[in-house]
C-alpha cells in the first residue's frame, strides 16, 4: 500500500508548480555551465564571483595567520582579555570584508537577468533563490566552518564543544547579515567600484560605533542610536559573552584574578540571562532576512526602473 506521505511526495513532484520551478531553475543553471565547442566542452557563460576552492583557500590562509599570531593564549588577567578581544575583533573584520565578493552577485549579471526575466525565461523569485542558495552555502557558510575549526582550539578560546559551536554559529550569523547587506547594495548600485566604496564606508562606521574602539557611553546621544542597527556590535557582544561569561583569569601564582563577568559589565554588555546571548543572534538573523527581502523587492523593481 502507498502511504499518505508517499502520495504527497509524488503529488508534489508531478505538480505544475514543481515542474515550472525546475524548468526555470534549469535556465539559470545553464548560465553556469553552457555547452560550447564541438566536443561538448563546458565553459562559464556567466562568471561566478568567486570559486568555492578560492574561498576555502583564503579561509585557511587567514586561519594560519591567526594561529601563528595568537597561538595558545594565556589566561592571565592582563593579556588574557586583551589578546582574546583582539582575536574576536579580527575575526569579525574578516567575516565582514569576506562578503565584499558578494557585491558581484547581482551587478555582473544585471543585463542578462533583465533580458531573460522580461523574456519570460524565469521568475524573479526563482532567480533570487538560486543565486542566494548557491552563494550562501558554498561561499559563505562552509568557509566559516573550516575557519572556526582551524582557529578555535589552536588559539585556546573558551574550552568545550558547546562554546565552539556557539562561536561558529555567531560567525555564521555575522556573515549572513553582512551578505544580506552586500546583496542589497549589489541589487541597487550599478557600478561595482561605487558599491565597494559604499559597503566599505558602512563597515568602517560599524567598527567605529561597535563598542571596541570606543566605549558606547562616550558616544553622544545623537549618534548612540547607531549601536541598535550595528552588525558589528551584535556580533562582538555574542562572541564576548560566549568567550568570557563565568570564566576567571588568574596569574600563575594565583595572586591576581579577574572574572569574565566583571569584564562584560565594564563593557556594558548584558550577559546574565541566556536570552542576552540569543538576542544578538536574533538581531543578526533579522537583519539578514530584512536585507534579503529588500534585495528581492529591488530585483522586482529593476526591470521597471533600469
Amino acid at each position: 500500500t502507498v502511504s499518505q506521505q508517499e502520495m504527497l511526495v509524488v503529488g508534489f513532484k508531478e505538480s505544475h508548480w514543481n515542474k515550472r520551478l525546475l524548468e526555470e531553475a534549469g535556465v539559470i543553471f545553464s548560465q553556469f555551465e553552457a555547452q560550447g565547442g564541438e566536443k561538448g566542452e563546458r565553459h562559464d557563460a556567466v562568471e561566478y564571483p568567486t570559486s568555492f576552492g578560492h574561498q576555502i583557500g583564503t579561509a585557511l590562509v587567514f586561519s594560519a595567520i591567526v594561529d601563528a599570531i595568537f597561538w595558545q593564549l594565556e589566561e592571565d588577567p592582563i593579556s588574557g582579555f586583551k589578546d582574546r578581544c583582539g582575536v574576536i575583533f579580527f575575526l569579525i573584520i574578516v567575516q565582514l570584508f569576506f562578503n565584499l565578493t558578494a557585491l558581484e552577485v547581482f551587478i555582473k549579471e544585471r543585463k542578462i537577468f533583465m533580458h531573460e526575466n522580461v523574456s519570460g525565461f524565469y521568475r524573479v523569485s526563482v532567480y533570487f533563490l538560486v543565486k542566494i542558495i548557491f552563494d550562501i552555502l558554498p561561499l559563505r557558510t562552509l568557509p566559516i566552518i573550516v575557519m572556526s575549526a582551524a582557529i578555535y582550539f589552536a588559539v585556546g578560546l573558551n574550552p568545550g564543544m558547546d562554546h565552539f559551536f556557539m562561536f561558529m554559529f555567531s560567525l555564521i550569523c555575522t556573515t549572513l547579515a553582512a551578505a544580506g547587506m552586500s546583496f542589497l547594495i549589489s541589487s541597487t548600485v550599478h557600478v561595482f567600484a561605487v558599491a565597494q566604496l559604499l559597503l566599505t564606508i558602512l563597515y568602517t562606521f560599524m567598527m567605529l560605533f561597535g563598542g571596541f574602539l570606543i566605549s558606547l557611553d562616550s558616544i553622544g546621544p545623537w549618534l548612540n542610536w547607531i549601536q541598535h542597527i550595528n552588525l558589528f556590535k551584535y556580533s562582538l557582544t555574542a562572541l564576548y559573552i560566549n568567550e568570557f561569561k563565568d570564566r576567571n583569569f588568574c596569574m600563575n601564582n594565583g595572586t591576581l584574578c579577574k572574572s569574565g563577568n566583571s569584564f562584560l559589565m565594564e563593557n556594558e554588555m548584558n550577559y546574565k540571562e541566556p536570552w542576552d546571548l540569543w538576542l544578538n543572534h536574533m538581531a543578526l538573523l533579522i537583519n539578514a532576512v530584512v536585507m534579503m527581502v529588500a534585495t528581492y523587492v529591488q530585483l522586482r523593481r529593476m526591470k521597471k526602473t533600469t
